[in-house]
């Protein structure tokens, strides 16, 4: 009986060191493949479905007000806690947009935010929206494919005299103590490409 048990947790940990195997694969894969997006190595799907080079893509109204994505820094954050870390880059000399790239049914989509939306990005995937001195909302990100949206983790708005935790109502004291925690999650490395 007790080989029999032996070997049936042998069993479970060859197949549980298999899977973390693969998963660490993917992730290397998922790594190379955005790095190979940042390098302009291969296309990936902007926001109005056309697939393109980053050193390619440019936007603005018109000619007057185009821009270059110019590349200056980036990070890979896991911004939907799905276990694969999206590449996230600041495109512009004056730090105006970032660009998140995002992997999903083998396209690759990249997103463009203004900075102010995307502020003190966490390890954790979590980022700051500041919408004045007094208004700030904290939040994460979720994707479905080619689109995505920003969800709301806490609200503090002493103007409007709003105070939310994940959707709820809360106190002024419950939401500086869920920003004193939020403070003490440590904030993306980013690596210089110039």
């Amino acid at each position: 009986m007790k080989k029999f048990i032996s070997f049936m947790l042998l069993v479970v940990l060859s197949v549980y060191l298999c899977a973390c195997s693969d998963v660490t694969e993917n992730n290397n894969l998922h790594d190379e493949q955005m790095m190979a997006v940042l390098n302009s190595e291969i296309r990936f799907v902007s926001e109005d479905g056309e697939k393109v080079l980053l050193k390619d893509f440019v936007w603005g109204s018109d000619e007057n007000t185009e821009f270059v994505a110019t590349p200056s820094e980036y990070s890979f954050v896991d911004f939907d806690n799905d276990g694969v870390e999206e590449l996230v880059v600041d495109i512009t000399p004056n730090q105006v947009y970032y660009m998140i790239f995002h992997k999903s049914n083998d396209n690759i989509y990249g997103f463009l935010i203004v900075r102010r939306a995307l502020q003190s990005i966490k390890e954790d995937g979590s980022f700051v929206q500041s919408g004045g001195a007094s208004t700030h909302y904290y939040c994460r990100m979720e994707f479905e494919g080619e689109s995505y949206k920003i969800v709301n983790t806490a609200i503090k708005d002493e103007r409007a005299g709003i105070y939310e935790i994940d959707g709820n109502k809360s106190t002024i004291d419950a939401v500086n103590k869920y920003i004193d925690n939020w403070n003490s999650i440590k904030e993306v490395e980013w690596v210089k490409l110039h």
